[in-house]
């Protein structure tokens, strides 16, 4: 089952709040711009997680900041086995 953060509709509605969002793959990867710092990405319980695309974005952007929220444990554990931190609060979409 595909996740909500994860579908056409939530990119077009975060994209009219102001985020750039990138589909590769099927996997939406948001980019919030910020003048001097560089960009926030975050990516939200997506179906692979690809570090290579993640990177290759984060150059492309200057982000400062990358945020992944694993959609299960075993994502989780594969990010913090790869030097991700875990958030305190998850980035829920808003009601």
């Amino acid at each position: 089952m595909q996740d909500l953060r994860q579908t056409s509709r939530y990119a077009k509605y975060l994209a009219k709040t102001g985020w750039e969002v990138e589909n590769l793959d099927g996997n939406f990867y948001f980019i919030k711009k910020l003048p001097l710092l560089g960009a926030i990405i975050k990516i939200q319980r997506p179906e692979n997680i690809d570090l290579k695309k993640i990177q290759k974005l984060a150059k492309k952007y200057r982000a400062f900041q990358v945020i992944v929220e694993p959609r299960n444990q075993f994502d989780a554990k594969f990010l913090r086995s790869v030097g991700f931190q875990q958030a305190r609060h998850p980035f829920l979409p808003t009601k």
